[in-house]
């Protein structure tokens, strides 16, 4: 998992998860990281669940700390030792997630430890501004 400052360790029905965020100038991002992948089992639904959480809690956060809303996309990264999933809040305010895909993919190899977060967030960063364009597409099953 790629290191992050200030991740803590959740006890979740996946078990053990791995929380931090990475904050940019143009996006913030939850990290997950789960870390006994046999619990998801090809069913990603409470992994997810566990983002929409995250989402909600940093959201209320930035409304009792600024008033005005920030506008800020939030991204995630649902993670395990073999693969990731990216994904962005719905663009209707509520509903699911949206799972981000490339070329046909929507699961991808996981950023490396010694990888900068600078790199990853500037790579989420131009996947949620190019949304639709460069061969990225959303599906939000």
């Amino acid at each position: 998992m790629l290191s992050l400052p200030d991740t803590f360790t959740q006890f979740t029905e996946l078990g053990e998860a791995d929380i931090g965020t990475l904050h940019g100038d143009h996006v913030s991002v939850v990290v997950i990281h789960i870390k006994n992948a046999r619990f998801l089992m090809d069913d990603w639904a409470p992994a997810v669940q566990i983002l929409q959480d995250q989402w909600h809690g940093k959201r209320q956060q930035q409304q009792q700390r600024y008033p005005q809303p920030d506008g800020k996309p939030l991204g995630g990264v649902l993670s395990t030792r073999d693969s990731c999933r990216f994904y962005t809040e719905p663009t209707a305010g509520d509903g699911p997630p949206q799972r981000l895909e490339y070329q046909g993919r929507s699961e991808f190899v996981p950023p490396v430890n010694d990888e900068h977060p600078e790199v990853f967030l500037a790579f989420l960063r131009t996947c949620l501004d190019g949304l639709g364009a460069s061969g990225f597409e959303v599906d939000v099953t």
